[in-house]
């Protein structure tokens, strides 16, 4: 009797024994958080060169970079999904705060072969709105005019409307284009074509026009001396 009990004694010392002992702690993995930058199509280059250039300072400090339409922005902004964004618009909202860092312009562009070298304010103005729907009119050739532009939630089309439109709409016979890119190579292919773009992403394939007299180029732009 006496070696049963003991027997069962020294089972269930061990059993608690079993219980208490813990395993080594391990090193929790690292959780590394990548700052995300939010642009827009018209910021988004200048945004991924910055990065780009940061990474080569502070390789282990990377950023990773999105490109959303300015209306998917904001509404993120104003729901308090993200904190900020960079933008070529900014709106009238006295709850937004807004600092510069880079100056871009619109570039007004045409065809190589568009003998009109310069518009006035109230020329594109009177284009945009349909008053005007012949180059003839503005010292072109005969050929009707085929207005351009990119989607309403864009940035720079809104800053169009602010600029020049004003309270005027634009045309309903302005052909809607997907991008930037589009827009060149419609304009590229087309004698008769007028659009809008930031000045950075400009090429060869369409001319930028003056505009009140003064030619669009980084002098001009970063002295703000283009309008």
């Amino acid at each position: 009797m006496s070696r049963t009990r003991k027997t069962l004694a020294i089972v269930t010392f061990a059993a608690m024994i079993g219980c208490t002992v813990r395993a080594p702690y391990s090193t929790p993995a690292r959780v590394v958080t990548v700052p995300r930058l939010y642009a827009t199509e018209s910021t988004f280059m200048l945004t991924d060169d910055l990065s780009r250039r940061y990474a080569l300072l502070y390789p282990d400090s990377p950023f990773e970079n999105s490109q959303v339409s300015f209306a998917a922005l904001m509404h993120r902004l104003e729901t308090g999904l993200i904190d900020y964004f960079t933008s070529s618009h900014v709106p009238a909202n006295e709850d937004i705060w807004a600092a510069p860092l880079a100056v871009d312009g619109i570039a007004i562009i045409v065809h190589s072969g568009n003998r009109v070298a310069s518009l006035t304010l109230t020329d594109l103005r009177d284009l945009y709105s349909g008053k005007l729907t012949n180059w003839q009119q503005l010292g072109g050739d005969d050929m009707s005019i085929s207005p351009l532009t990119v989607s309403a939630e864009t940035d720079v089309h809104r800053e169009f409307q602010r600029m020049v439109m004003g309270n005027l709409a634009m045309t309903g016979n302005a052909r809607l284009l997907p991008n930037y890119e589009s827009m060149l190579q419609a304009v590229a292919s087309g004698a008769d074509t007028i659009g809008f773009i930031p000045y950075s992403r400009l090429d060869s394939c369409a001319n930028a026009i003056s505009f009140e007299g003064v030619a669009p180029n980084r002098d001009t732009i970063g002295e703000k001396l283009y309008p």
